[in-house]
């Protein structure tokens, strides 16, 4: 079994995140947000990184959760906000030509290459999936409440994308004393 130490993050997501927080707040929130974070956050973040390059998943973290301490009411509710941003814009070009030409079913199905496309460990499995109810489990990863959290905005925006009534749960958690991270997507089937 790995530790957090060993999990990465892609730069591209992590300059999204960046991008999303000064989005929000403009430069002046996210200098907020850099001020308050570890030396080696403020170095990545004036870091050039390349899109495909991998960065400490830990500051992934501390970037999102300082985020939500500095500008959000400190409640989380600011990450979900960040990772349905993150969601959004990741929905661009040919992925939003997919997104439109398929269903939330088919987004679900492939949701573990979505995951490899940003982390370096972990998978997600499915458990249970039916009409209109999804469970998966984010496999083989040490959490962070960031990324449980963002994780959540992320299906929130698929289903604002596809117009459906529902509720994203993260059911159980590693961070809240659970054996595994679960996740339950439920929404209104037309």
């Amino acid at each position: 079994m790995h530790t957090q130490d060993y999990q990465n993050f892609k730069g591209a997501g992590f300059k999204a995140q960046l991008k999303a927080i000064s989005d929000l707040f403009g430069e002046r929130g996210l200098q907020k947000v850099l001020i308050a974070s570890s030396v080696e956050l403020r170095a990545l973040a004036k870091k050039k990184l390349l899109d495909n390059e991998w960065v400490p998943d830990r500051l992934s973290g501390e970037l999102l959760a300082k985020a939500d301490q500095v500008l959000g009411k400190g409640d989380l509710s600011l990450i979900r906000k960040i990772g349905y941003m993150l969601a959004k814009d990741n929905l661009s070009g040919i992925y939003k030509a997919f997104i439109k030409l398929s269903s939330i079913e088919a987004i679900l199905k492939r949701a573990n290459l979505v995951w490899k496309k940003y982390y370096s460990h972990g998978y997600i499995d499915v458990i249970d999936k039916t009409p209109g109810h999804y469970i998966f489990e984010v496999a083989n990863y040490q959490p962070y409440t960031s990324t449980c959290i963002g994780l959540l905005g992320w299906l929130d925006m698929f289903l604002e994308v596809y117009k459906l009534k529902g509720k994203a749960t993260h059911t159980e958690c590693k961070l809240r004393g659970g054996t595994r991270c679960i996740f339950e997507l439920i929404w209104e089937v037309k």
